[in-house]
């Protein structure tokens, strides 16, 4: 239906005065504000604080905030993550798990056991104020709790490592409640691998599994894995072919390990036995200890591959000429004074051949004892003149450390061969503690049948791969 002429005059009309009727209110509105700024100005900054209010209840207190969730990640990649994160009442080691926690805890664990090279590294926290004797209990308490939640889901202890430490950033809530009190991460399995170089790169070796030793233990644990063994004959055969370079061995310690000798130092000269044995030119190793460090990590609490650092150094000319001699000598005039003193102090003049009295007995050749088939009793009858020469020179030489490394026939399983080995060594071992041999002076090597010294290919041959190695070498 079309308007009529008054009707359309009429609703322009209407239409001009809504404009101008808007366009008037916003005139006031504009003035208003100009006249008062001040209650503009306040409602801006009330607003302003109540966002700020906001946002710290929700980062800081809600569960939902960065403090109170709950992230686990493997370096640069998260494995899982929640919006709710563990709470501990003060002094407690009773973990609240929320439910996306625990389902965070599922996704870990799979992630885990499709990964065997990793390990899961669980940190107990505690504050300061919460510390009681021995230091850190409560800390390793948390992180033994969260061990045996995961355990629970499926996850193996040997795919977890616990540490503690103090963190005074810990979120107190109101009611007294710790939020989190425990963190994770992810990792390779440090030191798996046994890996040595020199550095200039010239030379280096790479073995897809490492030698090991149990917490506070220096002694290396058995079986060796066989691919350590191979790998290892590169640096030996390099080692030989190189008499001016050393293997240098910097033994480990973990803080928290126990043990009322130096630790560190027992584990590396155990490893330059077990690279003696191997055969690297005694004068060719070199062992130390480095100081008690916190971030070793223990594999199942117990677990430590590696042990030890390893550089490959050139040795100074003066060792280096000597190369092959059991204790390396110098000609330098203050090395010679060194000498005369000694000797003097002795009660002989400062000739080399009398640093000692004449009557000291002389250094044994080695000896070898053998075996009956599956037998760990020795055949010591046609031995005992010179074992006991090896008893009288250790006794005369303090110094002295006898090796003794053994072995099998190539019959039985490579798990059975490498324990009956060190079953064999660990007798020979007993029968010079019976000597009164310090036992300081005794260590023992298992090979299995993984070093015959004949072809297992007759009864003759495997007779004499059933045996014991006795070796001697300066300690100094």
């Amino acid at each position: 239906m079309s308007l009529t002429s008054e009707q359309s005059t009429t609703t322009q009309r209407s239409g001009r005065s809504d404009e101008a009727t808007q366009s008037r209110s916003r005139d006031s509105f504009a003035k208003a504000l100009t006249r008062r700024p001040v209650p503009l100005l306040f409602l801006v900054l009330v607003g302003w604080l109540a966002l700020g209010a906001f946002a710290q209840y929700f980062f800081c207190c809600n569960s939902a905030g960065l403090q109170g969730s709950l992230l686990i990640r493997d370096g640069d990649l998260t494995v899982a993550q929640s919006n709710e994160n563990l709470r501990f009442a003060q002094q407690s080691a009773v973990p609240v798990i929320p439910a996306d926690a625990q389902k965070a805890f599922e996704s870990t664990t799979q992630y885990l056991n499709d990964h065997p090279e990793k390990v899961l590294v669980i940190t107990g926290e505690q504050l300061t104020a919460e510390n009681k004797a021995p230091q850190m209990s409560l800390a390793y308490q948390r992180a033994n709790a969260l061990k045996s939640t995961f355990m629970g889901l499926g996850l193996g202890k040997n795919a977890m490592a616990t540490k503690a430490a103090i963190n005074d950033d810990l979120k107190l809530l109101d009611n007294d409640t710790i939020l989190g009190g425990v963190s994770f991460a992810v990792m390779d399995i440090p030191n798996r691998n046994l890996n040595i170089q020199t550095a200039d790169g010239s030379f280096s070796m790479s073995a897809p599994d490492n030698l090991s030793f149990t917490k506070n233990s220096a002694e290396i644990n058995r079986p060796i894995p066989d691919a350590v063994r191979d790998k290892s004959q590169q640096l030996v055969d390099y080692l030989k072919a190189n008499p001016n370079m050393q293997l240098n061995i910097t033994g480990w310690q973990g803080t928290e390990e126990k043990s009322d000798n130096d630790l560190a130092l027992a584990r590396a000269e155990i490893l330059r036995d077990w690279w003696l044995s191997m055969g690297v030119p005694v004068d060719q190793l070199k062992v130390a200890s480095a100081a008690p460090r916190g971030d070793l990590i223990f594999v199942g609490d117990s677990l430590l591959y590696g042990g030890a650092d390893y550089s490959i150094l050139k040795r100074d000319a003066a060792t280096a000429e000597n190369a092959g001699t059991d204790t390396p000598t110098t000609n330098s005039d203050s090395a010679k004074a060194d000498d005369d003193q000694t000797a003097q102090a002795r009660g002989t003049d400062g000739d080399a051949n009398s640093a000692k009295p004449s009557d000291a007995p002389a250094k044994p050749d080695a000896v070898t004892v053998y075996f009956d088939y599956n037998s760990t009793t020795p055949k010591l009858a046609s031995k005992k003149k010179e074992l006991q020469a090896i008893v009288a020179y250790l006794a005369a030489n303090p110094e002295v450390q006898a090796i003794l490394t053994g072995h099998t026939d190539s019959k039985g399983t490579v798990t059975y061969n490498d324990a009956l080995s060190e079953k064999r060594a660990k007798t020979v071992e007993q029968y010079f503690l019976k000597q009164k041999v310090n036992p300081k002076q005794l260590r023992t090597n298992a090979f299995g049948a993984s070093k015959p010294a004949a072809d297992n290919n007759s009864d003759k041959n495997m007779a004499l791969n059933r045996r014991v190695e006795i070796s001697l070498f300066n300690n100094q």
